[in-house]
């Protein structure tokens, strides 16, 4: 017996690129800040840490030049992240191939 090979509509998917775009998008560390006002060390701190809803990278330096260098990775939080983003990204794509497949259903009924 063959199992039915899992199958999303490219809507689905689309949904679902933006999605993880958002993931991506709060996970990795801010580019291209030009501060309006001067920030304290702290400040900079915490506005350059990495990870959502669980932070798994902080900056521990920041240069003479401004650089800021980050410390190691904290592979727990990262992987929770990852995880709460699969559960997050999975019952929308349940929700949008469930209203795909009812809509299907009720065309297929007028006719």
């Amino acid at each position: 017996m063959k199992l039915p090979r899992l199958q999303l509509h490219l809507s689905t998917c689309i949904v679902l690129m933006f999605v993880a775009g958002g993931f991506i998008w709060k996970n990795l560390p801010q580019r291209n800040y030009i501060p309006q006002y001067v920030m304290t060390e702290q400040e900079v701190i915490s506005y350059f840490t990495q990870g959502w809803p669980y932070i798994f990278r902080t900056p521990t330096e920041i240069t003479d030049r401004g650089d800021i260098i980050y410390g190691r990775v904290v592979y727990a939080p990262l992987a929770a992240n990852l995880f709460i983003a699969f559960a997050i990204l999975a019952p929308v794509a349940f929700v949008c191939e469930w209203f795909l497949r009812r809509r299907r259903a009720q065309l297929r009924a007028k006719s």
